[in-house]
C-alpha cells in the first residue's frame, strides 16, 4: 500500500504542471460566475403554531390535535402549495409587474409564474420547535418582502375562510345532532313511562327497598322462632320424662326456670331470707317480727312451688304456640320472596330503559351545550397560526456565495487536475520505477539509477561530473563506472556500447558522462560518436564545430589515430561522428568499424561509444558485436514498454552482449536508497551474469 501512495504522489508531482493550470482554470471559471451573477437577497418571516384543540364531535372522533408534529408538516406544505401561490399570484397582481420573476418571459400564465415561484420560495419547521420559517430569494429585496407578505396573508385568509366554513358546518351538524337526540330522549322517556303504566311500577325503587327490609326482618323472625321452638320441644321432653315433678327438678328444665312468675318468687324469696337473716341478728327466734318473718318466707316458697308446677303444664302449650308461630312466619318469609323475585324481574327491563333514558339525557345535555358554544363562536374564528417574525430582508446579499464558490472552484481544480494526473498515469505504458524494470527485464540488471537533472537545460552543459561533481547525478554515474568496471573486469572487456529503444533517452548524456567518469578515474579513455543520424559529442566538447572523425575513416580508410581529438579533460580522447553520412548503415555494414574498434581497444584502457537508438534505425545492430558489454538506456516515465522490448529482441537477435540497463531520469533518487538497492541485489545480477560462459567467452576474444 506504501508503494501505491508512493505512486500516486510521484504521479501528482509530475503533472504539477496540469494540476495547477486546472486550478487556475477552475479559479478563473468561479470568478467569471461571480462576476455574471446577480445579487440575490433573502426575505424571512417567522411563523408559530399555536396549541390549541379543537372540540367538535363528529361520529364520536374528535378534530384535529394541533398539537401534533403532522398538522406541523401539514402547515409547512400549505404554505408552498400550488393553489396558496397562484392565489398569491393573482391576489397581488403579480403576473403584470415586470419586476416579478424577470427571467420568465411575459405574456406568462399563471401556472408557469407558480412554478418558478414554487422553487423561490421555501418553507420549513423548525427542529424541536413549533415554529416555522418562510423564506423568498430574489434580485428585488423590497419584492422578495412583499410576496412572502402576500403568502402569509393569503394563507391567513385562506385558513379563516376555512376555520368560519368549519364553525358553520358544525353549528349546522350540532343543531341536526341536537334534533335527533331529543327526539331519541323522548322516545326513551315514553318507553319508560308505558312499561311503568303497564307493571304498575309508579315506584319501584321503593318497593324494593321495603321488599328488602321484610325480608331481612322475616328472616330474622324465623330464626328466633325455630330457636325458641328447638328449646320448647327441648324441655317439653324433658318434662315428659320426669315421674315425679319436684320444684327441685323443674328448676333445671329453662323454659320453667325463665317463666316471668317464678323469676319473680326466686327473687323475692331471696330478699325475704336476707331480711330474716338480719331479723336473726337482732331478734331471737321467738320475737313477733322474726315469727311473720318466717311465715311470710314459708307462704312465698309455697308459692313458688305452686308456680314451678302451673310452668311446667304450660310449657306443652307454649311448645305448640311455637311450632305454629314458626309455620306462620316462614309462610310469610316464602310470600314475601315470591314478591322480591317478581319485583326482580320487573326491575330489569326498568333499569334498561332508565339507563337508556339517563344516556339520551346526558347526551343532548352535552350536545345542546356545545350548540350554545357554537352559535356563540360561529362567527370569532380564531386562527391556529400567527405571525412572530414580520417579513424583513438582510442587510447582505446571500447569493451568490463568494468563499464557497472560490472554495468548491479551488478543490474542484484540484480534484480535476488531479483525477487528469492520475488517469495519464494509469493510461501511460512508459516504465516509470526500477522494480518495473527490473520486473520486465527478468535476464538483465541495473547498471544504476541517474536522477533528473532539473539544472542540465541543454546537453553542451551536460557534463554534470565537471560542473557540479558534488550532486547525485555526478554520483550515480560513478556507480554506473563502478558497475561497469565491475562487469568489464569479470568479462575481461573494455568496449561499452550506449543505446536506447527510442530517440530522446539520454544515451549520448550517459555515454560522454561515463566516459568522462573513466578519464577522471585515469583510466585513458575514448569516445566514440556512431550516430551518424543525430551527432552529439562534438557540440558539448567543441561547440559544434564540424570535425572529421568515424564516417571519414569508414568512407575514405583514414587512419583513426589521425583523426582522434584531445577533449580538453585529462585522459579523455574524441572520435566524432564526423562528416555528413548519407548512408550510415552501408558503412557501418562494410566491416570497418570491427577494424576501428580493434585499434582503440589497443590504444585504450576503455572505449565508450554512443550509438543511434535501436528501433529508430538498425545502426547500432551493425556494431553490437564488436564490443564487449552493450548498456541500454531506458527514460523514466518515457519509453514505452513495447519499445524496449522490441530493442531487447532485436539486440539479442544481432548478438549483442546486455551487460545492463540505465534507468536514466529518474524523479525520486535518494543515493543510499539505491546504494543499498545496488549492493542488495544489483551487484549479485552483474557477478552472475558476468560467470556465465557466454561472458567468459566474449572476455577471452577481447
Amino acid at each position: 500500500m506504501g508503494a501505491d501512495v508512493l505512486a500516486i504522489l510521484d504521479a501528482l508531482r509530475e503533472k504539477l504542471r496540469l494540476i495547477v493550470l486546472c486550478v487556475i482554470a477552475a479559479l478563473l471559471l468561479g470568478a467569471l460566475h461571480l462576476s455574471r451573477s446577480p445579487a440575490i437577497y433573502r426575505a424571512e418571516a417567522v411563523l408559530q403554531v399555536e396549541q390549541e384543540e379543537r372540540g367538535m364531535v363528529l361520529n364520536g372522533t374528535r378534530g384535529e390535535d394541533l398539537r401534533g408534529i403532522e398538522i406541523l408538516m401539514t402547515i409547512e406544505q400549505n404554505l408552498t402549495s400550488p393553489g396558496l401561490l397562484m392565489s398569491v399570484i393573482e391576489a397581488g397582481g403579480l403576473s403584470a409587474d415586470p419586476a416579478f420573476l424577470p427571467e420568465v418571459g411575459r405574456p406568462a400564465s399563471s401556472e408557469v409564474l407558480q412554478g418558478v415561484l414554487s422553487r423561490r420560495i421555501k418553507a420549513k419547521v423548525r427542529p424541536g420547535s413549533r415554529l416555522i420559517d418562510i423564506s423568498m430569494e430574489d434580485r428585488n429585496r423590497e419584492l422578495a418582502r412583499r410576496v412572502v407578505q402576500l403568502v402569509i396573508e393569503e394563507f391567513m385568509r385562506q385558513g379563516f375562510k376555512s376555520r368560519m366554513a368549519f364553525s358553520q358546518m358544525e353549528h349546522e351538524f350540532m343543531a341536526e345532532e341536537a334534533g335527533r337526540l331529543r327526539a331519541k330522549l323522548e322516545a326513551s322517556e315514553e318507553s319508560l313511562q308505558s312499561y311503568r303504566e303497564k307493571t304498575h311500577s309508579v315506584s319501584l325503587e321503593d318497593k324494593e327497598n321495603i321488599v328488602v327490609a321484610k325480608l331481612k326482618e322475616l328472616n330474622l323472625r324465623v330464626t328466633e322462632a325455630k330457636t325458641a321452638r328447638l328449646r320448647l320441644e327441648t324441655d317439653n321432653v324433658l318434662l315428659s320424662q320426669m315421674s315425679q315433678k319436684e320444684p327441685s327438678r323443674l328448676l333445671t328444665i329453662v323454659s320453667v326456670a325463665n317463666s316471668t312468675p317464678v323469676l319473680d318468687l326466686q327473687k323475692s324469696i331471696q330478699t325475704k331470707e336476707a331480711e330474716i337473716g338480719t331479723l336473726r341478728k337482732r331478734y331471737k327466734p321467738l320475737h313477733p317480727k322474726y315469727i311473720v318473718a318466717s311465715s311470710e318466707l314459708a307462704e312465698l316458697r309455697e308459692g313458688l312451688r305452686e308456680a314451678l308446677l302451673k310452668s311446667a303444664e304450660n310449657v306443652a302449650q307454649l311448645y305448640e304456640s311455637a311450632v305454629a308461630t314458626e309455620a306462620q312466619l316462614e309462610n310469610a318469609l316464602k310470600e314475601q320472596e315470591g314478591i322480591a323475585l317478581e319485583l326482580g324481574k320487573k326491575a330489569i327491563a326498568y333499569t334498561a330503559l332508565s339507563s337508556e333514558v339517563q344516556a339520551d339525557r346526558a347526551l343532548y345535555e352535552s350536545v345542546l351545550k356545545r350548540l350554545k358554544e357554537t352559535d356563540i363562536t360561529r362567527n370569532i374564528a380564531q386562527t391556529a397560526v400567527r405571525v412572530v417574525s414580520p417579513p424583513i430582508v438582510l442587510g447582505k446579499p446571500v447569493k451568490p456565495l463568494k468563499e464557497r464558490t472560490l472554495l468548491l472552484s479551488l478543490f474542484g481544480g484540484l480534484g480535476l487536475g488531479c483525477g487528469l494526473a492520475l488517469l495519464n498515469r494509469s493510461l501511460d505504458r512508459s516504465l516509470r520505477t526500477v522494480d518495473e524494470t527490473e520486473q520486465l527485464l527478468e535476464q538483465i540488471p541495473a547498471l544504476a539509477v541517474i536522477p533528473l537533472a532539473r539544472r542540465v537545460r541543454c546537453l553542451s552543459k551536460g557534463v554534470p561530473l565537471l560542473t557540479e561533481p558534488g550532486s547525485s547525478v555526478a554520483e550515480s554515474f560513478r556507480t554506473l563506472r563502478a558497475s561497469l568496471s565491475l562487469l568489464n573486469r569479470a568479462a575481461c572487456g573494455r568496449t561499452i556500447l550506449f543505446t536506447s529503444a527510442v530517440p530522446d533517452e539520454g544515451k549520448s548524456f550517459c555515454a560522454i558522462n561515463t566516459a568522462v567518469a573513466y578519464a577522471q578515474q585515469g583510466m585513458s579513455t575514448l569516445l566514440v560518436d556512431a550516430d551518424f543520424r543525430l551527432p552529439s559529442v562534438c557540440g558539448v566538447f567543441f561547440g559544434g564545430r564540424e570535425v572529421a572523425g568515424l564516417s571519414d575513416i569508414l568512407s575514405n580508410g583514414i587512419a583513426p589515430g589521425g583523426l582522434v581529438r584531445n577533449s580538453g579533460i585529462e585522459n579523455l580522447s574524441i572520435l566524432g561522428a564526423g562528416g555528413e553520412a548519407g548512408k550510415a548503415s552501408e558503412l557501418l555494414a562494410q566491416g570497418g568499424m570491427s577494424r576501428v574498434i580493434r585499434w582503440a581497444r589497443s590504444n585504450y584502457q576503455c572505449v565508450i561509444i554512443d550509438t543511434a537508438p535501436v528501433n529508430a534505425v538498425s545502426d547500432t545492430l551493425l556494431v553490437v558485436e564488436h564490443v564487449e558489454t552493450t548498456c541500454l538506456v531506458i527514460r523514466a516515465g518515457s519509453t514505452p514498454v513495447e519499445a524496449v522490448l522490441a530493442a531487447m529482441r532485436k539486440l539479442r537477435k544481432a548478438g549483442a552482449r546486455l551487460g545492463g540497463f540505465v534507468f536514466n531520469g529518474a524523479r525520486r533518487f535518494r543515493a543510499d536508497d539505491y546504494s543499498s538497492y545496488y549492493k542488495a541485489a544489483g551487484q549479485k545480477k552483474i557477478l552472475a551474469i558476468a560467470g556465465t560462459p557466454a561472458a567468459e567467452q566474449s572476455g577471452k576474444k577481447g
